[in-house]
């Protein structure tokens, strides 16, 4: 028997997270005694199968500033304008928007191949729109 390929479990995973995960809220009583139940009533006829992916809390936001849990939101994060992955300025700015501003970069530019196993560049100013989270 073989192992799977990593990314044959990775998008497994994924496909169980997204469509398939039944939120579980941890229900403390006045006597500090913890049971768990499903969020949903009508999920509650339907027992949770040993295959059954389930997560416990919600997720917290990440989208603010919460110093308690550790998380810095994004406020002030560098997001890419034209993306349409997690880096996008819609996704990663929660819908707060973004400012625009011009920066000078140096970057290397000119590149070239020398034989055998050296890469010689040049250094270029660029000016390039820097989009960050408002």
């Amino acid at each position: 028997m073989q192992m799977p390929k990593f990314s044959e479990v990775a998008e497994m995973l994924k496909k169980r997270y997204d469509h398939f995960a039944v939120q579980v809220e941890i229900d403390v009583t006045k006597r500090a005694r913890k049971r768990l139940r499903r969020k949903e009533r009508s999920e509650r006829q339907n027992p949770i199968r040993g295959n059954e992916m389930v997560y416990v809390m919600r997720s917290p936001s990440y989208c603010e500033r919460n110093d308690a849990s550790g998380i810095l939101g994004t406020s002030g994060r560098e997001c890419k304008h034209s993306s349409y992955n997690s880096d996008s300025c819609d996704l990663l700015c929660c819908g707060r928007g973004y400012n625009t501003r011009l920066e000078r970069r140096m970057t290397q530019c000119h590149c070239k191949f020398v034989w055998c196993c050296q890469v010689n560049c040049k250094e270029c100013i660029e000016d390039v729109q820097v989009h960050t989270c408002k």
